[in-house]
Formats: C-alpha cells, structure tokens, sequence
C-alpha cells in the first residue's frame, strides 16, 4: 500500500529515507518529500522520480549524503562536473556512472584515482596515459597498474611503486621491467611468488632467487631449473620453509628435512640423558634452530 498522506511520508522519510519507496507516485515527484529522504539516505534517490532523479538540488544533497547515489542521477547531472566531484572524492569507483566527458576530465579523475586506484579502469584511455594520474592510482592501489597503457607499464617510477606494495603486480609489468634487477628484487623481497613474473634471466640471478626464498621458501620452484637443486638454494628455502622441501627430487629429501616442532619435543623426551629444559628456553633458543614452519 502506497503512502499518500505528505505529512506521514515527510515523517517517515525523514527517519528512514528508504521509505520513500512506498510513497505514492506523486510525492515521490514531491522535492520536499524527496530532499528529506535523501538528505537521510542518499541511496534513496532510487526511489524518487525521473524528474527528481534531474533536479540539480536533490541530486547534489544526495550524493553529498552518499556518494554513490551518482548511480540514479539523470545522464544530464552525471555530466555535472561539481556533483560528480563530489562523488568521487567519497567512492572513486563512482567515477563509473560519470558521463565520457569527465571520464576524460584529468581533475575529476584525479581525484578518483587518489581515493580508489582502480577507479583508472574508468577513466578515458588517453588519462590511462596520464602519468601523474597513474602514478597517484597504482600509490593507492598498486593493482590498478593493470589498468595503464602498456607505455605507463614500462615506466620504472611506476612499476616500482607498484611491486614495493604488491610484489605480484610484477605481472602487469612490461617485460623490460620484468627484466629490471632493481624492480625484481623488489617485487620478490615483498612476496617471494612474484620470481614466477620475472624474465629467465632475473630467474637465474643467485641474488633474486635468494630474496625470493627468504621472503618465501616455496618460490624456488620458480627458479631456473639449476638452481633449484643447488644446495645452497635449497637450504635457504627449507630454512624459510620446511615444507619446501617437497619442491626437492625425493632422492634428495632426506638431505635437507627438517624436525618439526613435534619431532623436536620428542627427541628431548626420550634423550638418553634425563635433564629438564625451561619451557621458555626450548621454545626461544631451540625450537628455532630446528624448524621455521
């Protein structure tokens, strides 16, 4: 049942703005009545009329009250420059229900970009060539580096922002970068997985792939193929990781496992020699030494 009396709607709309859904047709075209709601609920813009849905007034007081109400504003107001800044600068991902002009427009898209990195995946292609803009996306988001123009991708300030956040952005990296020491040692020293990104030849680099397993024991199976059953590399992986040691050919295993800390507890229990040991003491200065995981 539709609510029809304008006092009882402003009240109930002015508690909850959602009620507007059930008012009549007519005060749901009502500015008073619709002003109220979204001034309380700015989503509720909805529910109001087409023609409200394109009153400059009532759309602004809603999106300032939530910026995503942007989404029912009428094509002509989300090419309203002032109401679509507003929005952004609360929820840059609203800068998807902006017009194509200001997907082009650097200021609003800025602003987007800076309060949600991925909003770049709305922008017009020629600011997805922007580097200021795409420098201030992948600083707030690294993962918005997939978004940029593949020239952007190549350009070391911003694929090092990137990895320093998100090592595994390595993977939107041109493949110059991917051959870059200084981007790979970085994105591998922050997550060791992202060795699986880089060129072979980063891939055989004693220095990166020893990053790389320190950071994670497991990323030695991304390794070229010598290293990983280099001794050297495989005890620094099991020493990060003891059940990196699947990585290694069985035939070799039994060289580099390591106690857990079930089988050290045990190997004290039935030592020959009876001795007691502090707890704080084995789990400090013991349990250390044998296992890491």
């Amino acid at each position: 049942m539709r609510l029809n009396d304008r006092d009882i709607a402003l009240a109930a709309v002015r508690n909850d703005g959602c009620a507007l859904k059930y008012a009549s047709e007519a005060l749901q075209n009502d500015q008073e009545v619709a002003l109220a709601a979204v001034t309380q609920y700015g989503m509720a813009l909805g529910y109001a009329s087409e023609t409200l849905q394109n009153d400059r007034k009532v759309v602004h007081a809603a999106v300032v009250q939530h910026g995503f109400a942007l989404e029912y504003a009428s094509d002509t107001l989300k090419n309203d420059r002032y109401i679509v800044l507003v929005s952004v600068a609360q929820f840059g991902s609203t800068l998807m229900y902006a017009s194509n002009r200001l997907q082009n427009d650097r200021e609003i898209v800025l602003a987007a970009v800076s309060q949600y990195g991925f909003a770049l995946s709305y922008a017009s292609e020629a600011l997805q060539n922007d580097h200021e803009i795409v420098l201030a996306a992948v600083t707030q988001d690294a993962w918005s580096l997939k978004y940029a123009c593949p020239m952007l991708r190549n350009d070391r300030d911003i694929v090092l922002a990137a990895v320093a956040q998100y090592g595994s952005t390595l993977k939107y990296a041109s493949m110059t970068r991917q051959n870059d020491r200084e981007i790979v040692f970085a994105a591998v020293a922050q997550y060791g997985f992202a060795l699986r990104f880089a060129s072979k030849t980063c891939q055989s680099d004693c220095d990166i792939v020893l990053a790389a397993v320190a950071q994670d024991g497991f990323a030695l199976q991304f390794a070229l193929e010598t290293l990983q059953t280099d001794a050297y590399f495989i005890s620094a992986a099991v020493h990060e990781n003891r059940k990196a040691v699947v990585i290694v050919p069985y035939e070799r295993r039994a060289e580099f496992q390591r106690a857990g800390p079930a089988q050290t507890r045990l190997l004290f229990k039935y030592m020959p020699i009876q001795f007691t040991l502090p707890e704080e003491v084995v789990v400090m200065h013991i349990l250390p030494k044998c296992h890491r995981r």
